[in-house]
């Protein structure tokens, strides 16, 4: 996974921030199980006392969150077309939603992302191949949400983070129900990865 500093966008004064979402979006993914090693890369962030201490920014953003008891798992920020996202070789963009980074200069940042009009897509879960070939079971708009307590694990080792999406969704085989996702991971200081919760439910 290629990261690089956003402090190096901020000093050329290219878009705010712009890798830390590229960071987003190539750690979203959610998977069935916790990896053996920590989902954040481990960067030597620094910054002169000229850098703002809270950065608020917009780009894309996109979002899975899995649950096997329910057999399902919801996107948020696809574009209307799934099957013409970056995914799948399109160029549709994804859902652009604010990004508020805070810590600059104290070297631990703290990431907010909110997005309150994203596109919802809910899949089954075991039939579910990509966004590019499956056909969801449930689409609507609706609010996501990611927080990290230190996005490049540059403190004590430690770090907490966590995905939410909710809205009301339309069934493609009639009605509607209501999209509630949610997972939590953590990193403790020997460098261990847990989930500590994750749920996706149409209520």
């Amino acid at each position: 996974m290629k990261v690089i500093s956003h402090l190096w966008s901020a000093a050329t004064r290219s878009s705010p921030l712009l890798l830390v979402s590229s960071f987003v979006l190539a750690c979203a993914v959610d998977s069935t199980e916790p990896r053996p090693a920590p989902l954040h890369p481990g960067l030597a962030v620094t910054a002169a006392p000229e850098f703002p201490n809270v950065v608020r920014f917009q780009d894309q953003f996109v979002v899975s969150i899995q649950d096997p008891t329910t057999d399902l798992i919801a996107f948020a920020g696809l574009p209307d077309d799934p099957t013409q996202s970056a995914f799948c070789g399109g160029d549709e963009p994804f859902a652009i939603v604010d990004f508020h980074d805070a810590g600059v200069r104290q070297g631990v940042e703290h990431i907010v992302a909110k997005g309150d009009e994203v596109n919802l897509d809910v899949y089954q879960r075991s039939t579910f191949v990509s966004p590019c070939v499956s056909t969801p079971i449930a689409e609507g708009t609706g609010r996501v949400m990611y927080l990290d307590n230190d996005a490049f694990v540059t403190g004590n080792g430690a770090n907490s983070w966590g995905f939410r999406m909710g809205g009301r969704v339309t069934l493609v085989g009639g009605g509607s129900a209501q999209l509630m996702a949610h997972n939590h991971f953590q990193i403790l200081q020997d460098g261990t990865v847990r989930r500590l919760f994750r749920a996706v439910r149409l209520n």
